[in-house]
């Protein structure tokens, strides 16, 4: 089957470059509002999901070995941008930004929480256990942060090791992402409420953005949809 490999590139190039402005302007969406954010976040999701998926609709549709190999160069390509740290990726000062989000959206949620008991949507049981959750994920940010500024103090205007950037990505996600999902099975079960929905949605682009910065989007995706989150 022939097909113009030039247009194929051109929109490719054009999927790369909009899921590189909806993944690098989410922060930017979210200070809008809360809902522009996630919508920029998960517009960039399914943008590189479609870039990935081509080799195997290439195969599917038949499509002649040598067009293929163009193809396949073009998304090999965009998948690169797609997942490039191209927004200043492992910048100290721009991993502590997202650091302050999450401190002030783990607060949002233990304000959130007491408004719910408040209106007796929840037990006081249910409160506490919630509140503690947030608390607890405001600690691990704090942890997270604290290594981080560590790493700024030792090194700082120099880039640091890549042996300590990934130190500071193991206590990212051994600490926050970890203590977000233990957060989310608490609230699966006991709460129904759209201001904490919309907490909770912020938190995830925040645990989403912090993972970019590491070029380690990917597995904390996974992680994150093999818990249901």
């Amino acid at each position: 089957m022939k097909i113009n490999t030039d247009k194929i590139s051109a929109i490719m190039a054009i999927v790369a470059a909009l899921g590189l402005f909806f993944s690098c302007f989410a922060t930017v969406f979210e200070q809008i509002s809360p809902k522009y954010g996630l919508i920029a976040m998960a517009l960039s999701g399914s943008l590189s999901a479609f870039t990935k998926s081509l080799p195997s609709v290439l195969k599917q549709i038949g499509i002649e070995p040598d067009d293929a190999k163009k193809l396949l160069v073009v998304f090999a390509l965009s998948a690169l941008v797609l997942n490039s740290t191209a927004c200043d990726a492992r910048d100290l000062a721009k991993a502590k930004e997202q650091s302050a989000r999450l401190a002030k959206y783990t607060n949002a949620g233990v304000d959130a929480t007491r408004e719910l008991y408040r209106a007796k949507m929840i037990t006081l049981a249910q409160k506490d256990k919630i509140a503690d959750g947030f608390i607890k994920l405001a600690e691990a940010g704090q942890a997270f942060e604290k290594t981080l500024s560590a790493i700024e103090r030792q090194y700082g205007t120099n880039a640091p090791p890549q042996s300590e950037i990934d130190r500071l990505f193991n206590v990212f996600d051994r600490e926050v992402v970890d203590q977000f999902l233990e957060l989310l099975k608490e609230l699966r079960v006991t709460v129904r409420s759209e201001r904490v929905a919309e907490i909770i949605g912020i938190l995830r682009t925040v645990v989403i953005t912090t993972a970019k910065l590491f070029n380690k989007r990917a597995p904390v995706e996974q992680k994150l949809a093999a818990a249901g989150a």
